[in-house]
């Protein structure tokens, strides 16, 4: 793929006060090529009082450029610009404008400083190092730091993680970046921030809901008013094989994936609750009965809420220095709905169902075999419940979507 080089014969910045008086003054554009098709900007900003951003404008002449992607082609200090001074970021033209060879004879850009108005500090993401010895350091990832572009892609817009993708949500940032590298999967632990505090939603399905068991009557799917009173971090992928290892091992559990080539990256399975979870096995019920329920629930006041420190949850809280567990039902359909009030996260509605037995299952190309895969889309075929990685396939229900 090449780029023409861009023949940068001009830059020019509009200084436009914001509340806090900051103003863009010389701005120079330079690109290396053709080492680099990256264009590199430097400019002075003056008297900043608040953090400000600073909004960028392409133009090759006269004429804007216009970029759907231009938020991905930005790196370096544009958001949450906290001090005068010089000041520089990169834009790749490849990302911003296509891949197709280009050539601009008077590119330049315009740059206004504007009043910050996202909480930059906010931690969106933690991920933590799962290399070396325990007790694993975490990273803290704010909002800046993904939007000036210092982790990799993100989007801003939901419909951008799939077509026709649609959600109730006023506020998108989803870290895009994350999905494309394995070390997220076997030597790194990430989490992300799910805002929930003080949201009041409808947990369960919708009467007649297509899919749902018995048509969303049964008890459990019976639609209710939820209140979560505290933001919470949930993990973005299910732990895998390859990071439970550095945490916790046991001969009590086998893994079904054992031999496989991607078994690194498959879901942790086998593993009960009450006894390599929990440990409660190992301790004496509240009524001095031994207890010997796997089935018990959390958070609560009893002993069933306790985690033995030598256990798999007790393993993963102390390596991590967190207080880590499992979520409650709350808490995992609140993450994985993301705002939509559908039968679906992608906010699209079913309009047929099928047992995976009933359909030539080489159409699913093994897409939910592994951690952080999607299902074809072509084939518009999506296994229920692929949050869960269901495997093997036997008995999982499978949807058509519109």
């Amino acid at each position: 793929m090449t780029i023409k080089t861009f023949s940068i014969l001009s830059a020019v910045s509009i200084a436009v006060a914001s509340a806090s008086a900051a103003t863009v003054g010389k701005v120079i554009c330079r690109q290396q090529w053709p080492w680099s098709a990256k264009i590199n900007v430097e400019y002075i900003l003056k008297d900043v009082s608040a953090p400000v951003d600073i909004r960028v404008q392409c133009f090759n002449g006269e004429q804007e450029l216009s970029s759907d992607l231009m938020h991905n082609a930005i790196s370096g200090e544009v958001f949450n610009v906290a001090s005068s001074g010089v000041k520089r970021f990169s834009i790749d033209p490849v990302k911003a404008f296509g891949n197709v060879a280009v050539d601009f004879g008077n590119f330049n850009v315009r740059l206004t400083a504007v009043d910050a108005e996202a909480d930059y500090d906010e931690v969106i993401y933690k991920v933590f190092d799962l290399t070396g010895t325990p007790p694993y350091k975490h990273t803290d990832i704010t909002r800046g730091d993904l939007m000036n572009g210092k982790y990799g892609s993100y989007e801003i817009d939901y419909e951008c993680i799939g077509n026709g993708f649609n959600t109730t949500l006023k506020d998108v940032i989803i870290w895009t970046a994350v999905t494309n590298g394995t070390e997220y999967k076997t030597d790194k632990l990430v989490m992300r921030k799910i805002p929930a505090a003080g949201v009041e939603w409808k947990i369960g399905s919708r009467t007649g809901e297509l899919g749902a068991p018995d048509g969303g009557n049964s008890r459990n799917e019976v639609q209710h008013t939820v209140r979560l009173t505290e933001d919470f971090y949930r993990s973005v992928f299910e732990v895998t094989q390859a990071q439970m290892a550095k945490f916790y091992t046991t001969t009590e559990v086998t893994c079904g994936f054992a031999g496989a080539e991607d078994a690194d990256v498959r879901p942790v399975e086998s593993y009960r609750y009450g006894s390599e979870l929990r440990g409660l096995n190992d301790w004496k019920a509240q009524d001095g009965s031994d207890s010997q329920n796997e089935w018990v629930y959390w958070p609560t006041n009893a002993y069933q809420h306790c985690v033995r420190f030598n256990r798999a949850l007790g393993s993963m809280r102390s390596a991590l220095g967190i207080k880590v567990d499992l979520p409650t039902s709350a808490q995992w359909e609140f993450a994985c709905r993301a705002g939509t009030t559908n039968a679906l996260y992608s906010g699209k509605e079913m309009v047929g169902v099928k047992l995976v037995d009933q359909i030539d299952v080489t159409v699913l190309n093994d897409t939910v075999s592994y951690i952080g895969d999607t299902a074809p889309d072509t084939a518009k075929v999506f296994v229920w419940d692929t949050l869960d990685n269901i495997t093997p396939l036997q008995g999982a229900k499978v949807i058509t979507v519109k």
